[in-house]
């Protein structure tokens, strides 16, 4: 089962995760997290993700009509810069499974 279905431009959907590392919160205060969706070898989507609550690990990723254009099953993930410049991405051991399906 995917982690988030939407069909082709919806876009009042958004992504929700919590962030996690081994079932403990990861605290996003002062970081930047990217999210990045590929289709096997093809980067599709790779841009800013909003922070909404720092302290419990709570990004959103708000998508635009054309990033939707694409239907079929993708994978996702967040990019975490943490302050001291450290990459982590999440979820670390896979990824998010996300399908977009046809408009009618």
């Amino acid at each position: 089962m995917a982690d988030f279905i939407t069909k082709q431009g919806d876009t009042r959907n958004a992504l929700e995760a919590h962030l996690k590392e081994n079932g403990v919160t990861i605290d996003l205060t002062n970081c930047t997290v990217n999210f990045i969706l590929h289709d096997d070898d093809t980067v599709l989507i790779n841009r800013s993700a909003t922070i909404t609550d720092a302290t419990n690990g709570i990004v959103v990723m708000n998508f635009t009509e054309s990033e939707l254009d694409n239907i079929g099953e993708f994978e996702g993930e967040f990019k975490v810069t943490f302050s001291g410049g450290e990459v982590e991405t999440f979820p670390n051991q896979d990824y998010l499974d996300i399908k977009i399906l046809k408009s009618l």
